[in-house]
């Protein structure tokens, strides 16, 4: 479930992360150092194009910042688990 108090303590742990302060996300996102400090407050909302950008330059999902859920790395596993056995296979037949 959405809780704007969750997205904006996610914003601001990402930021940190980064090694960003507020100005500095701010200037990047072309958006005021007063508009990600509401946002990180858990006041006010953000349009979906600066949601975007904000996972873009945070490093991370919508999905986590959001909800909390971060990406699952199971399709990712699968394929270089499916790669792995196609390179024993190879090996096998030298």
């Amino acid at each position: 479930m959405f809780s704007t108090k969750e997205f904006g303590t996610r914003i601001r742990n990402a930021r940190i992360e980064n090694d960003l302060t507020q100005e500095k996300l701010a200037d990047i996102l072309n958006a005021s150092k007063d508009h990600i400090s509401r946002l990180e407050r858990g006041i006010g909302a953000c349009s979906l194009e600066l949601l975007i950008e904000l996972s873009e330059v945070l490093h991370t999902s919508t999905d986590y910042l959001l909800i909390g859920r971060r990406p699952s790395n199971d399709s990712a596993k699968e394929k270089i688990r499916s790669e792995l056995y196609s390179v024993l296979a190879v090996l096998e037949t030298l």
